[in-house]
């Protein structure tokens, strides 16, 4: 299969108080469909363990965001080609923006 052939990765991005897991069905049903999908847990390191948690408002949405870029860089240069970028409630507000900065 050529590269213009390919499908881009989908990354997915989850909300404030989940992890990449929330997506797990829609992966499944995404590469069940031949759709290279990432869904990473953000700030995977600095998440606390219990929710609702103190330590949340030492994580905001600048590290979510940087997370989010570098992973969207790692799948660029090494597919060639951007991801498409799906999230919800704040993983929604990632994705525009990282859209927006990043046509």
């Amino acid at each position: 299969m050529t590269k213009a052939m390919q499908r881009r990765t989908i990354v997915l991005i989850h909300g404030f108080g989940c992890g990449g897991d929330v997506w797990d069905k829609m992966k499944a049903a995404l590469q069940d469909h031949s759709w290279p999908c990432l869904a990473p847990t953000l700030c995977d390191a600095d998440r606390p363990l219990n929710f609702p948690p103190q330590e949340a408002a030492q994580i905001g949405l600048n590290e979510y965001l940087a997370d989010a870029r570098i992973l969207c860089l790692q799948v660029e240069n090494e597919t060639g080609r951007k991801p498409v970028v799906i999230g919800h409630s704040m993983g929604g507000h990632g994705e525009l923006s990282i859209g927006l900065s990043n046509p």
